[in-house]
């Protein structure tokens, strides 16, 4: 498709919104940051259009609704070499029907489908199709590319999360029926009503693997019994309260892990540091706050990681928890301050919400520079710039590094100016980095929004990744 016919495809799309434009306060932010990055991506490379786009086209097509013109859209971005996300996504609305564009064989496609396309088929007809393809896949020799056994028995789970007890048990039973026991155990491990899981483990005594998730802490790794807060009763509990409690505590810390968040660093400061008691405190700290109503990890996740950090600070002092910040990195995420090391996104998290007050106009008096910031963070340059975006002169105005520019974005977006945050980048910048920053707010909006993109277990099962959720 021509780059004109590109550009009055993304303007009709974008010329009437519908069905949800009255959403929230920030969807015509969404639709407005969607429509930046679309046309945008005419002054990238091929390789870097393979690496966005798809976030963009997905929300507009939640908040507006479906249209023949982001249809066209999305089916032009799948078809563009190297694209995953824009194939996945095509695919996965189509549903069962999308599996043709994966492989020619439905066996095949099923099993080298993308987790958005494996929920599409799922919600389809309640787990009849997926089941039996999947039944059909697991005796393919050799394996295709890709697909992997263990994977495939948890991530129904994930897949699922947003879904009612009812779903899980009717796409349960049809596991049971196409003979995926196992996948079926996974969903009936994550039901109020556990019932119908000792059925199949009656109904399989010969089958290791089956019974092998009889065990609580077999089931943990799919996200199974997370959501209801209910671990499954040990056929043999543990003869010593020190593992007993060791288990409850990790159950606990994994509980506080499958909340709304873009990823967590408590997990793997458990594993830095190994102390489980510290992390299970904070974490039933932020379940209790999450019930209460004091906390919710999927507007501002933030939030979630700032009490961590305090909680953690306190109890274990704070140069201890920041040298076991420093020894990890997470993948590159697409809401940027999720990157890089914990200790670094935990500095800009606290600057901004120490600073939020003041660049929004509630407190003239600059804040004193929090104890817990990293000894090397520039505090000196953040107030330069909160100066700056409080008195209205964030538009380059005293601006001479990129850092600075990346700075009055985090501030912006404190202050709620989400446009001008997504513009606050140096002039200079290549045009991919503009529309990273682009989507960086545009994936913050919608949390305060739909939170369209947004599934529990995220942080666990799918880093750096989303689901197209039809």
């Amino acid at each position: 498709m021509g780059y004109f016919a590109r550009m009055a495809i993304i303007a009709s799309t974008f010329a009437t919104p519908v069905c949800a434009q009255g959403t929230c306060p920030g969807t015509d932010i969404i639709l407005d940051l969607a429509q930046q990055i679309l046309t945008g991506r005419a002054d990238l490379n091929r390789f870097e259009q393979g690496r966005i786009g798809a976030e963009a086209a997905y929300l507009a097509l939640h908040y507006v609704g479906p249209t023949d013109t982001m249809l066209a859209l999305i089916d032009a971005m799948a078809a563009e070499p190297r694209h995953t996300e824009a194939l996945d996504l095509a695919a996965a609305y189509r549903g069962i029907a999308g599996l043709a564009l994966i492989d020619a064989d439905p066996v095949v496609a099923m099993a080298t489908a993308g987790p958005s396309l494996q929920r599409a088929v799922i919600l389809a007809d309640r787990g009849e199709t997926y089941a039996r393809l999947m039944g059909q896949a697991l005796n393919i020799d050799p394996l295709p590319d890709g697909f992997n056994r263990y994977t495939a028995g948890r991530l129904a789970v994930y897949l699922l999360a947003d879904q009612d007890d009812q779903m899980r048990l009717d796409v349960a039973d049809a596991a049971v029926r196409n003979a995926l026991p196992e996948i079926a155990l996974y969903l009936l491990a994550d039901r109020v009503d556990q019932a119908a899981l000792f059925d199949v483990l009656l109904a399989n005594p010969d089958n290791e693997n089956v019974q092998s998730l009889a065990d609580p802490m077999q089931v943990l790794s799919s996200g199974a019994t997370l959501r209801t807060g209910q671990m499954l009763p040990f056929a043999t509990p543990p003869q010593d309260a020190e593992t007993a409690r060791s288990r409850r505590n990790y159950f606990d810390t994994l509980r506080s892990l499958w909340l709304g968040t873009p990823s967590d660093f408590l997990g793997i400061f458990l594993n830095q540091s190994g102390r489980d008691q510290a992390a299970s405190d904070v974490a039933r700290l932020v379940l209790a706050q999450v019930e209460g109503g004091q906390l919710n990890p999927v507007t501002d996740p933030d939030l979630v990681w700032l009490l961590e950090y305090r909680a953690l600070a306190k109890d274990l002092g704070r140069d201890y928890v920041q040298q076991n910040l420093t020894g990890f990195e997470f993948p590159a995420m697409k809401i940027r301050h999720f990157a890089g090391t914990a200790l670094q996104s935990l500095d800009i998290i606290l600057a901004r919400e120490t600073l939020g007050d003041f660049v929004r106009g509630t407190d003239a008096a600059l804040p004193p520079r929090p104890p817990l910031l990293s000894d090397d963070f520039a505090w000196d340059a953040w107030v330069r710039v909160a100066q700056a975006v409080a008195a209205g002169e964030f538009g380059g105005v005293g601006f001479f590094d990129a850092s600075e520019f990346a700075i009055a974005a985090e501030l912006l977006a404190e202050a709620g100016q989400w446009r001008a945050a997504a513009g606050s980048i140096d002039p200079m910048a290549r045009p991919m980095d503009r529309l990273t920053l682009v989507r960086d707010m545009m994936l913050r909006v919608d949390r305060l929004c739909d939170a369209a993109l947004v599934q529990p277990g995220q942080s666990m099962m799918q880093t750096g990744g989303y689901l197209w959720k039809f």
